[in-house]
């Protein structure tokens, strides 16, 4: 999987499928890359094995950037589904002033796996 398919997966669960310019979303690309980084060591820590190619740990995760968004992700697609929910719960934690959005962030939080 792509950061942009993973990105666009995301940005379906937020509702934030305005046209693909990062001025009209609430949650730009910068923001979502740190998010990415973020569930991306996470994982790391607690799930090494989604990092393995062929019982051959892959190198320590690069970075993904706006220019490697079209590259594969750096972990196996099985695992897309728990930094999808991270960052997710991460974007929706940003207005977790409302009582449902916490409540909402916390469900995704959860659901990824990754909380420490």
């Amino acid at each position: 999987m792509t950061g942009n398919e993973l990105f666009s997966r995301i940005d379906r669960q937020l509702s934030d499928t305005q046209p693909n310019t990062d001025i009209e979303k609430r949650w730009p690309t910068a923001i979502k890359l740190l998010y990415l980084h973020d569930a991306t060591m996470a994982l790391w820590e607690k799930y090494m094995e989604a990092f393995f190619s062929d019982e051959v740990i892959i190198d320590f995760p690069d970075d993904v950037t706006e220019a490697t968004l079209g590259n594969d992700l750096p972990f196996s697609d099985r695992y897309a589904s728990n930094v999808m929910h991270y960052v997710i719960g991460r974007c929706i934690a940003e207005d977790s002033q409302d009582a449902n959005n916490q409540a909402l962030a916390v469900m995704h939080y959860t659901q990824s796996g990754l909380e420490s």
